[in-house]
């Protein structure tokens, strides 16, 4: 029997591992870059840093506030300068709310008639239970 070396099945395996990492990684970079293309480098030092959404909303306010102003005053796009301007008013004052007034048809009666008018509903109610 002639001696043979045996395979090392576990660095091959480790080889593997160390490509399949090496693969996810330039994967990640390159969404990464896809992702941050164009950005200005404070936006991507604020990303690579994990800033909350609502820190990178106030911080970029301003910005989106003049984007807004800019859409309303040079699209041509009547649909867009609506949304653009119903974005502006409701940023600015606040989104409107809709009032409603209900008038109830028993809201002229004295206390005394409308508890009659319980009472008699009320024992309406009970003779209908009886039944």
């Amino acid at each position: 029997m002639s001696a043979r070396p045996k395979k090392q099945k576990k660095s091959t395996m480790a080889l593997g591992n160390t490509e399949d990492k090496m693969a996810r990684t330039i994967d990640d970079l390159a969404m990464y870059d896809e992702l941050t293309r164009g950005l200005p480098a404070d936006l991507k030092r604020a990303l690579i840093r994990g800033d909350s959404a609502e820190k990178l909303y106030k911080k970029y306010a301003g910005v989106a506030a003049v984007r807004v102003i800019q859409v309303l005053m040079t699209e041509k796009d009547s649909g867009k300068t609506l949304q653009a301007a119903k974005e502006l008013l409701d940023r600015t004052h606040g989104k409107a709310v809709e009032r409603k007034y209900i008038k109830h048809d028993l809201e002229g009666l004295e206390d005394s008639a409308l508890d009659a008018l319980i009472l008699s509903e009320a024992s309406e109610i009970g003779d209908d239970d009886n039944e």
